[in-house]
């Protein structure tokens, strides 16, 4: 999946109001949250997925935004292709 689609998944994340599940995070993105989640409050879903609240996962949507990833993104061949 392209970069910029993986943001449109942030952003569109960010903007739920429900706990949002570690699934659905971009799996390239999701180091950097674990890390600004550190020792918050996570749940459980009916599925068993472990979730955080939306505020929480706003909150580090709004820190990337604004100061960036606090861990290294690595970028796979296809994250960085050009669409044909």
């Amino acid at each position: 999946m392209l970069l910029g689609q993986n943001f449109e998944i942030l952003h569109k994340l960010s903007l739920l109001e429900r706990n949002i599940s570690y699934s659905e995070i971009p799996s390239i993105f999701l180091n950097d949250f674990q890390e600004f989640n550190f020792g918050a409050t996570i749940y459980k879903n009916k599925e068993g997925e472990f979730c955080v609240s939306s505020g929480d996962f706003y909150a580090w949507y709004n820190k990337i935004i604004i100061d960036g990833f606090d861990t290294q993104i690595i970028l796979d061949e296809e994250s960085t292709s050009i669409i044909k």
